[in-house]
Parts: structure tokens; sequence; C-alpha cells
């Protein structure tokens, strides 16, 4: 069989230029992005995204950051997430903020120290309220404190306020001595002045606990019930 080279390949004949597009319509002034309107979620609806969330609170496996805590809490650490926390708090979009700064790395946890004055088991609840906006009612009056004083400082006014009322709801003749000297030590006025209000109307229930030989060492507290 007699070889025949292959024909070289005709290119093809050039398309015809497209026609010019129409110019793009002139910007309008007046124009405004649309109000989107987000309708409430149904209870159903909200209880299973507060699930979903809680989920994510120190998830090691889809955290991109974590809180570390100082003596004596030196192995404690809460995994969390940069987004939802700075969308929720101001305060601690400044911390993440300072931290990516000093370490200026990008694809790896970021780990955000947190100031010696917060506990860990109060911060926690912090940062399960800004996940849920939830706080668990079985929690007891001065570890409520601990996490009022937290939101506080923190400039979470709707938590300060919630745990107020969890307190309220809480105190009894056998905590309010221990709560009351808590919220002294914290300069909480309105902790400390609900707590001496009870001790004053329920004073032979107090007694009998024996808890207010705690408040000896405190001659001022002593003092304001003396004054009742």
């Amino acid at each position: 069989v007699a070889y025949s080279p292959a024909k070289a390949a005709v290119p093809p004949k050039s398309a015809a230029p497209p026609e010019s597009l129409p110019a793009p319509l002139p910007a309008d002034p007046c124009f405004r992005p649309p109000n989107v309107v987000l309708e409430p979620p149904q209870r159903a609806d909200a209880h299973e995204l507060v699930l979903g969330l809680g989920q994510l609170i120190d998830n090691e496996d889809l955290a991109d950051m974590v809180f570390t805590f100082r003596p004596p809490f030196p192995l404690r650490r809460i995994y969390a997430n940069k987004a939802i926390l700075c969308i929720r708090c101001p305060y601690l979009r400044e911390w993440i903020g300072q931290a990516q700064r000093q370490q200026g790395r990008s694809g790896v946890v970021l780990e955000v120290p947190v100031p010696e004055q917060y506990p860990y088991e109060a911060f926690y609840h912090v940062v399960f309220y800004l996940y849920t906006t939830c706080v668990s009612p079985d929690l007891p009056p001065t570890t409520l404190l601990h996490v009022l004083v937290t939101a506080k400082a923190l400039g979470l006014g709707k938590l300060k306020d919630t745990c107020e009322n969890l307190i309220l709801g809480a105190v009894d003749a056998y905590n309010v001595v221990v709560l009351l000297i808590a919220a002294h030590l914290f300069k909480e006025t309105d902790i400390q002045e609900m707590g001496l209000d009870f001790i004053h109307r329920h004073m032979d229930a107090v007694k009998q606990t024996k808890t207010l030989d705690q408040l000896k060492a405190y001659p001022e507290l002593m003092l304001e019930l003396l004054k009742m």
C-alpha cells in the first residue's frame, strides 16, 4: 500500500467579528440596595439553630481560634470561631484583632489569651451565651455573679440583666451570705443591696444556716445590716 502524506491542515476561515454589545446603562444615582427583612424563626427552627451553634463551642475540629488562660487555669482552653464572636461582641473583636496583629499567621488556630481577672468557668458561660443567647438556669448564684461581672466588663448588657434576674430567683437562706460577700468584693451594689434586704427579711432562716459568722470578716457589711 502506497503511503501518502496527510494533507496539511487548512486553517479555518476567521469567524465574523461579533456584533458590538450595547453600552451599559448609566448608574442610577437613586439606587439603593433592597431591604432584606428576615422573618423571625419559628420556635422549632430557633431551637435547632441553637443546638447547632452550641455544638461549635469548644469544638477543636471546627475552630479557627482558641482562648488560653493563665494560672490557676494553665491547661484550660476554649476553642471557638472568630466570625461568630467578632459579630456578637465588639470587645472580643478587639482582643481577636490584637492577637492576629501580634501573631501575624493565617491558616492556623489563633491563640487569644484571656486576662487573668476572668475565670475559666465564667468566661465559658459567656462564650456559650454569645453562641446561643442562652444561660443555664441551673448555675449557682455565685457562678452567675462571676458571669455577670464578666458580661459587664465585655459590654454585654442583656447577659448582665439575665444574670441578675436568675440570681434573684436562685438566692436562698443557704447561699445569700456567700453571694453578699462576693457582690461586695466585686462592688456590685445592686446585688449587694438585694442580699442585705434578703437577710433582713429572712433573718431567722439565715441564722439557722449558721452562715452569718462569715460576715465577721466584713464589718462594713455587718454595719449595713444593723442599719436596716
